[in-house]
């Protein structure tokens, strides 16, 4: 269960999900992740990947933001906080 390249480019979404819940100590299989969440070749919802997010006892909160800037400020301020 360790960190590797995924290999297809839809899978990111359950990939990233897994990198994190590794960095706070959940392992996690991308598989189960993917399965969660409803992932296809089409990619994955937000909203699905926040479900998957939650089965592990995480929160994912969907947060938009059109601009870089405001978008790097708003992510920096969400990981100093913990």
């Amino acid at each position: 269960m360790g960190i590797y390249k995924q290999p297809a480019k839809w899978e990111c979404g359950p990939f990233a999900l897994k990198h994190a819940l590794l960095m706070r100590g959940v392992i996690a299989s991308e598989r189960e992740i993917a399965r969660l969440a409803g992932t296809s070749p089409d990619g994955t919802d937000e909203k699905q990947l926040e479900r998957a997010a939650a089965h592990y006892g995480c929160q994912l909160p969907t947060i938009r933001k059109y601009e870089s800037d405001t978008a790097r400020d708003e992510l920096t301020a969400h990981l100093r906080g913990g």
